[in-house]
């Protein structure tokens, strides 16, 4: 999960339970969080071949990209940090389908 924010403590709690791995928006921008996405990345290039991508557009900051809805909570991704992730992830995987969700 890639630039997710603003998760209830709930959900968080069952996604630290979970297999899932976090990446915020804000860890990307540090060398250690774009090395760790890297290392996951290619760890799940390694398990699968393609993948199914689901990209609400709310990840996206509402400030330098626009509001996507009106749930988009600041300090998201800007357009190019999300093409970065996308590309890397098409390096490692086939996309074998994509979904957009979260706009109105």
């Amino acid at each position: 999960m890639i630039g997710a924010r603003e998760i209830a403590p709930a959900e968080r709690r069952r996604l630290e339970d979970s297999d899932v791995t976090l990446f915020s928006a804000e860890s990307l921008r540090r060398p250690e969080g774009r090395t760790a996405l890297d290392a996951a990345l290619e760890e799940l290039g390694e398990r699968t071949r393609a993948i199914y991508l689901h990209l609400d557009l709310d990840v996206l900051d509402p400030e330098l990209v626009g509001p996507a809805n009106e749930f988009a909570p600041p300090n998201g991704l800007t357009t190019e940090e999300g093409e970065v992730v996308i590309y890397s992830l098409r390096e490692r995987c086939e996309l074998a389908a994509a979904g957009i969700a979260s706009c109105d």
